[in-house]
């Protein structure tokens, strides 16, 4: 079951991080994520493999190293795979269809200096965290969830109404007169734009692009708050790398070449990968399929 879930988490995880729908183009994201960013390669076709095993056809127990398991539980921001075991997560999607989530963690191991387990809270939502009712719906938590939600909820109150003591001094009149520089009156229309206290307002900050869309033929990186259709995770190895060959007779040989066909409709591609407008993987272009797209046009 412990299996099960980490495949869920991940392909969860996967599909909000990179906007995709399909299996494949999210199996495709998480190995690039994974060599990129965790340095361990796992291929788009074993994570599909997995996929099919664990949630498609029910495996009860899927032949996975130790060490695949720690990384993959690691992208979830466990520590290995036996700290993804000991949590428990109810997930709840409310009917604003935004997400909460309360990750419960009790840590058990043996220590003669603790007399009781150590127990982690972790609650997530958004926007809005509706505690009755995901308590009455959710089974198994009881009045044990009551319990940690109450200090939850006491905790939060006591911190929202410490307020700082602002202690003011008093000072007389004539003090305030001396003290406050009498403040030039100008006429003039460039003086009307300036704050009586000269502050200025900064610019704001340039956003960095974080997002990117298809365009057609090649990736365009974009800001993330662009209202742009098909906004997805940038990744600068498809920004770089990834182009559609709108002019196949151009291509001199099968080196560096990929394709799919949908369709009947043959398009090529500078590296592996999706195609973005189909979502169809994508092949090394072979002899066969030279001589018979390209060469014999």
């Amino acid at each position: 079951m412990s299996k099960k879930l980490l495949i869920r988490e991940i392909f969860e995880k996967g599909k909000r991080e990179s906007g995709r729908d399909s299996k494949s183009g999210i199996a495709y994201y998480l190995s690039l994520h994974f060599q990129d960013n965790l340095k361990f390669e796992i291929s788009d076709k074993t994570f599909i493999r997995y996929y099919n095993a664990l949630l498609r056809d029910s495996e009860e127990d899927k032949n996975i190293d130790t060490q695949t398991l720690d990384k993959m539980s690691q992208y979830l921001e466990f520590k290995d795979f036996k700290d993804f075991c000991k949590t428990e997560t109810f997930t709840k999607i409310n009917q604003d269809s935004s997400r909460t989530s309360v990750s419960v963690r009790i840590d058990d191991e043996d220590d003669s200096d603790k007399k009781h387990p150590n127990i982690t809270v972790n609650i997530t939502t958004n926007p809005i965290l509706k505690f009755q009712e995901f308590l009455a719906k959710q089974s198994g938590f009881g009045l044990f969830g009551l319990i940690i939600f109450g200090g939850f909820l006491i905790n939060n109150y006591f911190k929202e109404v410490e307020k700082p003591i602002v202690k003011f001094a008093e000072v007389k009149g004539s003090e305030i007169a001396k003290e406050t520089p009498k403040k030039e009156i100008s006429t003039s229309d460039e003086s009307k734009n300036i704050p009586d206290d000269d502050t200025r307002i900064e610019p704001p900050k340039e956003e960095k692009m974080q997002c990117m869309f298809w365009d057609g033929k090649e990736y365009i990186p974009a800001h993330c708050s662009e209202t742009s259709n098909g906004l997805i995770a940038l990744d600068r190895k498809l920004v770089d790398n990834f182009k559609k060959i709108t002019t196949p007779d151009t291509i001199a040989s099968i080196k560096n070449v990929w394709y799919s066909k949908h369709q009947n409709v043959v398009e090529f591609f500078t590296s592996d990968g999706v195609n973005p407008e189909n979502g169809k993987e994508l092949h090394e272009l072979s002899q066969h399929m030279f001589d018979k797209y390209i060469k014999g046009n």
